[in-house]
């Protein structure tokens, strides 16, 4: 681009010596190398080569992509380590389809099978929120190649270690966020990284300071090492399994990093202490230490760099060195992919008098900062005018290919639009709409330049096809209680689903057998048939009024039992991801009695179809910060029976979640409305702490309901091992048996307040409060006795 005859002439070469720069790995120490690079920036250093390792890819890969030393301490301030790089789950519950987020309620873990066998996890996470971080910087970086590495600002080499070869791997070409992601993944801690044919992890497990690769691949005259390695790990620091798998690579590698040493003429190793590679919270003063360091040997790199341009017997001549201020700048006007605003930015630009190094280089941050990720700018050089044209070329053709082949049914429409396929952050952010799904076990995006069009290579692995999910709860109410969820996706490659599911306890059994197929003529429809049978154990209580009349205790003094079994047939559509339409055919045989009086009580039968509709946008079931709530339906019985009793119902509920700073606010409202001849066991209950304060559960029953209330729940300080939230909250509401019935003065009020904790195990609660009801002749208030409650473990 820049090898024109006649521009040599009018350039003044440059004599100097060719510099590579090797930073090592480890982990958050390695930030330590970005204050290196402050200084060698500030002190005119020129850099020709980078190798890294580890966290070492990372800077060096940033920085060889365009970004300034400065403009990478921004990135990884501005950035929430700890939930990129926690461990754990990394779904997001907002982004699921609503049966997603009804079984990430239910299950404390699940577990993979394939063909019935245990399907192992690789490591405790997917590095998922770490792919995100790198794909939005590497893709909206000032120079992006999906070819060669040495077609970026500063030519590159990142070491990965293959697990399938047990070979150190020098990457050259290729997706360089997936490279990065690869070089830098921890075993066990994540899970390798499928490219091409290998399995790759942390390039620091053979080769953690890199000066022999950085000699064969370049053979420059300087080499500057950056040696930010850590010391073992003390006997307390060895308390999980990544820290024991750490421990035997640092052990090993320990010869390995002296003899690299030993071979790098200069080397800048910052005094980081006893700064841990996982802690992130040191970042800030290990960038201050780096440019400690890199100060103490500014002068012999200085030293080293006047030796060798002395050496040196014929000038070199570097193209990103060409200096032609003296030529014109200007910018071709007719692209169609650029804004106004953005195309006017460019020409101004062109007005100043830069080397074309420095013009491509500015032209190239007012796209990126406006998005446009993947349109370059390259000049057109005319040597007798001594003018330079610059043109700005978008891809002719962008398409997008899954697992090789060109098209896909869901992620498409996620990743991809005509109006935004330039704008790489748009891309991304499908992509971590999809990832927070947690369908996949594995997806990634390369996107990639062949001939004029750009290429959204989409690398998809699918889960195991069969789970088992396990839930557990325990509180006052229904004592403890365990839920297990056997799924298979597809059985014998049919495509049709199947379910069995358990859970109960003591007083409550449920069994439910589940068939489906999703997607139904192609559709957006789902078809199930289930079958079950439960019984459910319902205490009696009765409210004893005191001799003062202003107070009244809560007494027990009998128990129901509610039987059913039947079958259900569902029609299901998805209403995007929050939300679902469904018609219900319900066919059941129920009973309630008393347990100590009429156990031989007969089954009655009846015949319903449900209309309803559910949207959750929630970020959380139990303590949103967020999103709303809405379920309505209309459930109406079908004379197709005999001796069945027919009734009709309407139900809605809507609750909405708005956070400000650590306070939030949840309303919800409640209305049951039936008629007369709705049986027993159709009536819905109210009770129990997390719906109404001061009544048990089941403590009161009716065919109509009328509820509402509002929590204000504070995020506090406060962390014991998980956080710790308070809230209080108020009730209002009341059931009945007729519709007649209906009355605003019979109205229960309940408050109270609860302490919440987000454990790994559910969340857990505690609770206090009463309820109490207004009165007249003469007015007062009537208060019930102070209950609390106390529960742990998952919905259902």
């Amino acid at each position: 681009m820049y090898s024109n005859p006649a521009i040599a002439k009018e350039e003044m070469p440059t004599k100097r010596p060719t510099i590579a720069l090797v930073l090592s790995g480890g982990g958050f120490r390695g930030m330590a190398q970005i204050g290196v690079l402050k200084v060698l920036e500030r002190h005119k250093v020129p850099i020709d080569y980078i190798v890294g390792t580890s966290i070492g890819s990372y800077i060096g890969g940033l920085y060889a992509s365009g970004y300034s030393a400065n403009e990478l301490e921004h990135i990884v301030l501005s950035q929430d380590w700890k939930m990129i790089v926690a461990p754990g789950s990394e779904s997001n519950r907002h982004e699921m389809f609503l049966d997603q987020k009804t079984a990430d309620d239910r299950h404390i873990f699940s577990l993979r099978l394939r063909t019935f066998s245990f399907d192992v996890p690789q490591a405790v996470s997917k590095g998922r929120p770490f792919q995100s971080h790198l794909q939005r910087y590497i893709w909206n970086a000032p120079y992006f190649t999906s070819n060669t590495f040495d077609s970026l600002k500063i030519p590159f080499r990142a070491i990965s270690t293959d697990l399938i070869t047990g070979k150190s791997i020098i990457h050259t070409h290729g997706d360089l966020s997936t490279i990065i992601k690869a070089s830098s993944t921890i075993p066990l801690r994540y899970s390798p990284v499928y490219y091409d044919s290998m399995l790759l992890v942390d390039g620091g497990i053979l080769d953690n300071i890199p000066v022999q690769v950085v000699k064969n691949e370049f053979n420059p005259d300087i080499i500057i090492t950056v040696n930010s390695t850590s010391a073992l790990l003390s006997k307390d620091e060895l308390n999980t399994p990544w820290a024991i798998a750490e421990q035997i690579v640092g052990i090993l590698l320990k010869d390995q990093e002296q003899k690299s040493l030993s071979i790098s003429p200069i080397t800048v190793t910052p005094d980081l202490g006893d700064a841990k590679n996982t802690d992130p919270s040191h970042i800030p003063l290990s960038i201050v230490k780096g440019e400690i360091a890199a100060l103490t040997m500014i002068e012999a790199i200085k030293d080293s760099i006047a030796a060798h341009t002395e050496r040196l017997t014929s000038p070199i001549m570097e193209a990103h060195q060409t200096n032609l201020i003296s030529w014109k700048h200007s910018m071709i006007n007719g692209h169609e992919d650029l804004p106004n605003s953005t195309l006017k930015r460019l020409q101004e630009m062109t007005a100043h008098s830069y080397t074309i190094e420095e013009m491509k280089d500015s032209l190239l941050r007012i796209l990126r900062k406006d998005s446009l990720s993947f349109i370059q700018c390259n000049p057109i050089i005319d040597s007798i005018t001594k003018t330079i044209e610059w043109k700005c070329y978008s891809p002719k053709h962008v398409f997008m290919t899954i697992n090789g082949m060109r098209g896909s049914e869901k992620l498409p429409e996620t990743l991809f639009s005509v109006e935004k396929r330039l704008n790489s952050l748009f891309v991304n952010k499908g992509f971590d709409v999809i990832s927070s799904r947690n369908e996949y076990e594995s997806l990634d995006i390369q996107p990639t330049y062949r001939n004029d069009s750009l290429i959204y290579d989409v690398i998809v692995r699918e889960k195991s096809p069969q789970y088992l999910g396990i839930g557990a709860r325990v509180d006052n109410e229904r004592y403890g209680q365990l839920l297990l969820d056997a799924y298979d996706k597809n059985v014998f490659g049919s495509g049709i689903w199947s379910e069995l599911s358990f859970y109960g306890g003591a007083r409550n059994r449920n069994g439910i057998i589940s068939i489906g197929l999703n997607n139904l003529l192609k559709s957006s429809w789902t078809i199930a048939l289930r079958g079950y049978s439960s019984f459910k154990q319902m205490f009696l209580y009765s409210r004893n009024l005191r001799l003062s009349k202003e107070t009244y205790d809560i007494q027990r003094n009998g128990e129901l039992r509610e039987d059913r079994y039947g079958i259900i047939a569902d029609l299901t559509r998805s209403l995007g991801t929050s939300g679902i339409l469904q018609s219900r055919f319900r066919f059941e045989q129920q009973r309630i009695y008393d347990i100590q009086r009429d156990s031989s009580i007969g089954y009655s039968p009846i015949l319903t179809w449900k209309l309803s509709s559910t949207i959750d946008t929630r970020d959380d079931a139990d303590l949103p910060h967020f999103g709303s709530l809405v379920d309505l339906s209309l459930e109406t019985s079908l004379s197709m029976l005999e001796q069945q009793r027919t009734f009709s119902r309407i139900t809605a509920s809507y609750s909405q979640s708005i956070s400000n700073n650590n306070i939030t606010i949840t309303p919800k409202l409640m209305s049951v409305f039936s008629d007369n001849a709705t049986p027993n066991p159709e009536y819905y209950s109210l009770g129990r702490d997390d719906m109404f304060f001061g009544k048990r559960e089941d403590d009161q029953r009716g065919s109509q309901l009328l509820l509402a209330s509002c929590e204000i729940r504070w995020a506090t300080p406060i962390n014991i091992l998980v956080p710790i939230h308070l809230s209080a909250r108020y009730d209002v509401g009341s059931t009945w048996t007729s519709f007649d019935g209906i009355s605003i003065g019979n109205l229960q009020h309940g408050i109270g307040l609860t302490l919440h904790a987000k454990t790994p195990i559910g969340t857990a609660r505690i609770s206090g409060g009463k309820s109490f009801y207004f009165v007249t002749s003469p007015d007062g208030v009537v208060q019930g006795p102070l209950l609390f409650s106390l529960a742990i473990g998952s919905r259902f």
